[in-house]
């Protein structure tokens, strides 16, 4: 038996309708389809058999609550027996972007991608990632497109030109004090500072071309593009789309570490998988 559960509000609320083209790479004739924001949808996945199937349908944000859920209330993904599969239905989809290709639309194996993923720690609030954590630009676009969502609901965004709004006049660079596996740094006119398990972010920038997410040192690419001035931003900001941003080596530190702590100066919004959470001073990330 192969079960579908969907997210009705991923791709500007066609989920639904976006999950059942998964059914037609499935060869199984008996298919049912769950609500994976239902209050029952967990118990349901937990209790399927290992001859079962369970395929997740949604975007970014729709497996980042997922992966929460089982973590926080079952400690690891292998409370789930059945066969997992992941579909992509979301409007950012950077997992997907990353495992599969941009334009892919297959099921992708998703055990191996879930399994010991690093952790961010907020006020003593734990949850974990699975593409990345990070402040700066990339924070303040999803606090933009949260805004955004809430006036014009059933409008679909496009990252590119809220960040590029930022680069040119909104966003005001920041400055922060990092410890990456016990060696301190200081940042300041920081413009993007993310912890990245794997190589995505803001719906396909290739912010972390080099990092992968399955490395046998379970690390994280942590990135500071720094100390650069609006007028000279401008330019290679359309280097981040590609990953060549990174030659800029007197602006960009990438630093691979297993634990990072990151104080603001000030009160920022973090972004963890392209969730928003604003007014924080700081965090921590532990990879396992």
């Amino acid at each position: 038996m192969t079960y579908i559960f969907y997210n009705p509000l991923s791709n500007n609320k066609k989920g639904k309708s976006d999950s059942e083209q998964a059914e037609k790479l499935i060869q199984d004739k008996e298919i049912s389809y769950f609500d994976i924001t239902a209050a029952t949808a967990k118990n349901l996945l937990t209790g399927l058999k290992e001859k079962d199937t369970a395929v997740i349908c949604g975007g970014d944000g729709t497996l980042h609550h997922f992966i929460n859920a089982l973590y926080d209330e079952c400690g690891s993904a292998d409370a789930i027996k059945a066969n997992l599969f992941y579909y992509p239905t979301g409007s950012g989809n950077d997992f997907m972007h990353d495992v599969a290709g941009k334009n892919e639309k297959k099921l992708i194996q998703l055990r191996p991608y879930i399994t010991d993923l690093p952790s961010v720690t907020i006020n003593g609030k734990k949850s974990h990632f699975l593409n990345g954590v990070g402040a700066g630009l990339d924070g303040w676009c999803c606090s933009e497109v949260e805004r955004i969502r809430r006036k014009k609901a059933d409008k679909k965004i496009n990252y590119t030109p809220i960040a590029l709004r930022g680069l040119l006049y909104a966003y005001k660079p920041i400055s922060a004090t990092v410890i990456a596996d016990g060696v301190e740094h200081r940042y300041t006119g920081v413009w993007i500072l993310p912890a990245m398990n794997g190589r995505f972010f803001g719906g396909g920038m290739k912010v972390a071309p080099d990092q992968d997410r399955l490395n046998k040192e379970h690390t994280v690419s942590f990135i500071a593009a720094h100390s650069i001035s609006r007028f000279n931003a401008a330019p290679i900001f359309p280097e981040f789309l590609t990953g060549k941003y990174v030659r800029h080596k007197k602006y960009v530190d990438i630093i691979r570490a297993k634990e990072i702590s990151v104080t603001f100066d000030q009160p920022v919004t973090l972004q963890i998988d392209g969730e928003a959470i604003p007014g924080i001073t700081s965090y921590q990330i532990k990879c396992i």
